[in-house]
């Protein structure tokens, strides 16, 4: 298994969002990907192509 770091922005409004990272497990970086932006839409009560990924690796 593998670990992945993202970077991520969560478009809330015209004005405010939020930065963050997360550390996750995984096979595929790109299921992972996924995965964070489904798990922020949720979160934030936001849609997924508000959830933006800034940066990611393996780390």
């Amino acid at each position: 298994m593998k670990e992945f770091r993202f970077s991520w922005y969560v478009l809330l409004d015209d004005q405010n969002g939020i930065e963050g990272g997360s550390f996750v497990r995984g096979e595929k970086i790109e299921d992972e990907m996924h995965r964070i932006k489904e798990k922020l839409s949720k979160e934030y009560y936001v849609r997924p192509s508000s959830v933006y990924i800034i940066e990611s690796s393996e780390i």
